[in-house]
């Protein structure tokens, strides 16, 4: 396992202190690992979501609003006129 020097606010420190005392984890480390790896999902989880938007767009429902679903795709909200 790769090791690094993490350099963080005082607020920041005092919290992953916190956690550790809370009994959850049993050092800093597997907070800092845990809070890593849950901003790498999120961003999958952004990406996943943004994909059918720019897919839509990219089909010419830009200007238009657009339902999106996260796993069925985009698709175009008309006023009635036309869409």
């Amino acid at each position: 396992m790769d090791q690094m020097n993490v350099s963080m606010t005082d607020h920041l420190a005092s919290y992953v202190r916190k956690k550790v005392k809370s009994g959850r984890y049993n050092n800093a480390s597997e907070v800092v690992r845990d809070a890593v790896r849950r901003m790498e999902k999120q961003e999958a989880r952004e990406a996943r979501l943004a994909q059918p938007a720019a897919e839509a767009h990219a089909r010419g429902f830009g200007g238009r609003a657009v339902r999106v679903h996260p796993t069925a795709g985009a698709e175009a909200v008309g006023s009635g006129q036309g869409c």
